[in-house]
């Protein structure tokens, strides 16, 4: 399970290192040289081991044609993914599309999140963060709801 927050840059070259104790958890999780990067909500990339992505295509492949929601999830998410090898360093490299749509071009935030981790901007990390206290009471009553 990934945990943890970390905080980095994207070098002149559009890469940023993954932090070694989420890698050591990929070791636990998975493939630990490739990551599949697609968007994510909220404006963040989403990246899974190459283990995790294959049930997420399992279950896509299960979706209708004939969905309007299943072919604009299948957009979203399947289409822009891309396939991004670690180097000896850790390294990955964001391609262009995926920088854009989470607005990263300098400070980055790499958050786990249980069988994901999350690549934010700190702008819109920081963005995020604000909202969710501004709206903390109303996230603590979903948890109680959902027995928490």
């Amino acid at each position: 399970m990934f945990k943890g927050t970390f905080f980095h840059s994207l070098d002149e070259k559009g890469r940023i290192a993954i932090p070694n104790k989420l890698r050591q958890q990929m070791n636990k999780v998975g493939d630990s040289e490739i990551l599949v990067i697609t968007q994510g909500f909220e404006k963040c990339l989403f990246a899974y081991t190459s283990e995790e992505w294959k049930e997420i295509e399992l279950k896509a492949k299960k979706l209708s044609i004939l969905d309007k929601a299943s072919q604009d999830f299948i957009r979203f998410f399947i289409s822009p993914a891309s396939e991004c090898v670690l180097d000896k360093l850790g390294r990955i490299m964001l391609p262009q599309n995926l920088r854009e749509h989470a607005n990263i071009s300098k400070e980055v935030v790499v958050s786990g999140a249980a069988s994901r981790i999350e690549i934010w901007s700190k702008e819109n990390w920081d963005k995020y963060w604000q909202e969710f206290r501004n709206n903390e009471k109303d996230f603590i009553k979903q948890m109680k709801d959902i027995g928490l």
